[in-house]
């Protein structure tokens, strides 16, 4: 049983403290410290990545092509000889780069467009709250395609329609659907993909 039902389930009998932070919650259970000790592992091997990579990662071996795990090469090598654990972590390097990237970039846009908005007031708050609503009514996979379909292909955009792609997974209808029990090829199915 969860903190936060644990803890409704007590207010009914008088006034609780609310249950704990995320944190707290997750250093709670000894999955959850298993949890955070990963990723905070994984974040330090990809910010360390550059310094820690034992070869270039795109750099091709062709004479060690499909190297299996080794001294050498921890994790082997792809088709072209190069080292997977290299790739690997320069790959994580980027990725988590990217998503900081964009949620910054997103929250420094939504906060000065907001307090523009309500500076303003009247019609102009109207109308920009009007198309936050348009935007916020479409579903996250046809965002991002339409960003894609805008702005073209490359690694910037694909973030931002990964992120988009990311909303409308965590979507409430979806979460609903998970904690019914349904399976995830058809939360994506019936929640995701329309």
């Amino acid at each position: 049983m969860s903190a936060f039902t644990l803890w409704r389930r007590a207010e009914r009998i008088g006034p609780v403290a609310p249950p704990p932070g995320l944190l707290a919650a997750l250093l709670a259970h000894r999955i959850g410290r298993w949890g955070v000790v990963l990723a905070l592992l994984l974040a330090l091997m990809a910010g360390a990545g550059p310094w820690v990579m034992p070869y270039p990662p795109n750099v091709p071996d062709y004479a060690a092509a499909l190297a299996p795990p080794s001294s050498a090469h921890w994790l082997g090598t792809d088709r072209l000889g190069r080292d997977q654990l290299s790739r690997l972590l320069d790959g994580a390097r980027r990725s988590l780069g990217g998503a900081v990237a964009v949620t910054v970039a997103i929250t420094v846009i939504g906060l000065v467009v907001g307090t523009l908005a309500a500076l303003a007031g009247g019609r102009t708050e109207a109308v920009v709250m009007r198309l936050v609503d348009v935007v916020m009514a479409l579903p996250g996979l046809i965002v991002a395609f339409a960003v894609l379909g805008l702005l073209g292909p490359g690694y910037g955009n694909l973030l931002i329609a990964r992120a988009c792609a990311f909303d409308a997974i965590r979507s409430p209808a979806a979460q609903v659907a998970r904690h019914l029990g349904v399976p995830e090829w058809l939360v994506v199915a019936r929640h995701v993909m329309p």
